[in-house]
């Protein structure tokens, strides 16, 4: 696979060919980089450097895609404070499974380096790219991008996270065409065109430890004034006020506030609203001026106090602006359907009404996030232990073992009135041992399953102690075991394909512990949908 010159491409100078003669972009590895070497991965080109470290583009070879390596720089790679940083990133990136999110596949630790292994969007496309081509964009396409990354954001504002980082720069536009846009227009052309955000390094959650006040993060051209000013919170509608600026500087091509130092450009804004984009340009409409102002108070409790109101004006406006990107965003069904959606919406919810609100509600929860969404979950031996996303046989993220003799570690604690859900599979023949382990990873409860030819056994144990289960019957080697284990202070209750199995009493009561998941040397075995959440009453 060796370099090739495409300078027609516009977007990179250099690109790596790859053996069926498609481009793909960087530029070609350096001798520094040329030995790295990750489990089932074929580095393939350079596709950028930033403050935390390199990018790579990487071909992953068992399910032969494309993906991008974040390694952390080496004069970094001892800084606990950075480390902790790409951990952050890769465990926020994993509960974020959204179409507006760069998702993460895996973050791996080895002795040539610590690495965040994420989903490659094509192009290498940002809005800042963008707007250097182009210097601004259509009203439409603007208002456009700025809802879908609002929706993204929502995404995260559900799971606690604020960004703290929204810019161009970290915005990437899916553009999965060799040729780049000639003019905007045909940005929304493509069918799977969308913005993803990226680059969560400095996100903040809302129960982390630096979830402090008076912390200059963030880009000071966009970040809100909240984040330099000591003594003020900051919450999500920081994320509001940069995607205000960032929305600002697509309509007028110009920053609202960019002073010739950093501390020039923060004490223009320490004070002030964005200004109305119209001064920039007068064929900006009122309701695009609106947005951006409302969007960009300089106080938080002036902006937009949710999303789904800033959805709504974002893609209203634009769907004004532009009547096509609305028609090419999607097809709306028959009146008459509708019609029939309205009148059976109605009937649902009186029927809900009848049935308990409660249940009702309960269906507009957010589900909880899936522990094998990535291995930043887990801990322990985690060299033997891959991470597959979903696909057409897989229906959602697992993790796998690959025969080696390493136990996982769920890193998050559990505790008396919690509930551990799981699928496990077996595909040939193997043996798999799921336990809760006390803080001196002494065993306090255990399940096995062992499958050999079209055979399986079962056996559990708590404290010690054998306990008798009845017969269990073996999925056939593609399908997958439901596991349901309750815990309490004095005792494991297991559930297995939705049906009562069997009650596990414990010596000692249970204060806290953690799932440990075990496969026999050799052998290969998955998990997926493993969710934690409070266990139902009794």
């Amino acid at each position: 696979m060796g370099p090739k010159q495409h300078p027609e491409l516009g977007m990179t100078t250099v690109i790596a060919e790859g053996p069926d003669g498609e481009l793909l972009p960087g530029v070609p590895l350096t001798p520094e980089f040329r030995d790295l070497a990750l489990p089932g991965l074929e580095f393939v080109s350079v596709l950028g450097k930033g403050g935390m470290g390199v990018v790579f583009l990487a071909r992953q070879e068992r399910l032969d895609r494309l993906v991008a390596v974040k390694m952390l720089s080496p004069e970094l790679a001892n800084n606990q404070a950075f480390i902790a940083r790409l951990e952050r990133e890769a465990l926020t990136l994993a509960t974020l499974s959204h179409a507006n999110v760069v998702g993460c596949h895996d973050m791996i630790s080895t002795e040539q380096g610590r690495f965040l292994v994420m989903e490659y969007v094509p192009g290498q496309l940002s809005v800042a790219a963008l707007l250097l081509r182009f210097h601004k964009l259509p009203e439409g396409i603007a208002l456009r991008i700025a809802a879908e990354v609002a929706r993204g954001l929502s995404c995260a504002q559900e799971k606690g996270i604020t960004h703290r980082d929204i810019k161009p720069d970290n915005l990437q536009f899916y553009w999965d065409k060799r040729v780049p846009p000639l003019n905007p227009e045909e940005l929304y052309r493509l069918p799977n065109a969308r913005v993803m955000i990226c680059d969560f390094g400095i996100a903040l959650s809302e129960d982390a430890e630096d979830n402090q006040t008076g912390k200059a993060v963030g880009s000071p051209l966009y970040m809100a004034p909240e984040q330099y000013i000591s003594g003020r919170p900051v919450d999500f509608r920081a994320d509001i006020y940069g995607l205000g600026t960032t929305l600002y500087h697509m309509l007028t091509g110009h920053l609202p506030f960019a002073g010739e130092t950093r501390a020039e450009t923060l004490k223009l804004k320490a004070r002030a609203d964005i200004p109305d984009p119209r001064e920039r340009d007068k064929s900006i409409s009122e309701e695009a001026a609106r947005i951006v102002q409302h969007m960009g108070k300089w106080q938080p409790e002036d902006r937009y106090d949710n999303y789904p109101e800033l959805i709504a004006d974002l893609e209203a406006a634009s769907r004004a602006a532009d009547p096509t990107l609305a028609r090419s965003r999607s097809r709306l069904p028959h009146i008459p359907f509708l019609w029939g959606l309205v009148i059976g919406g109605a009937c649902f919810f009186a029927v809900g009404t009848v049935l308990g609100g409660r249940w009702l509600a309960q269906l507009f929860v957010s589900p909880p996030v899936s522990r094998a969404a990535s291995l930043g979950y887990w801990e322990g031996e985690r060299a033997s232990w891959r991470s597959a996303p979903a696909d057409a046989e897989m229906p959602s993220p697992a993790i796998m073992s690959q025969g080696g003799t390493g136990a996982l570690k769920l890193r998050q604690k559990l505790k008396p009135g919690m509930r551990i859900q799981l699928k496990v599979r077996i595909p040939i023949s193997g043996a798999v041992q799921i336990s809760l382990v006390d803080g001196q990873d002494a065993e306090r409860w255990r399940f096995c399953w062992c499958r050999m030819s079209q055979k399986g056994g079962y056996n559990s144990g708590a404290d010690g102690q054998d306990i008798p289960l009845p017969p269990i019957a073996s999925p056939k080697p593609m399908d997958w075991l439901d596991l349901d284990f309750r815990l309490s202070s004095t005792r494991v209750v297991l559930l297995v394909g939705g049906e009562m199995t069997a009650v596990a009493p414990l010596k000692e009561s249970l204060d806290e512990c953690q799932l440990r998941l075990l496969v026999k040397t050799g052998m290969i075995a998955q998990f997926r949908d493993v969710f934690v959440t409070d266990s139902p009453p009794e």
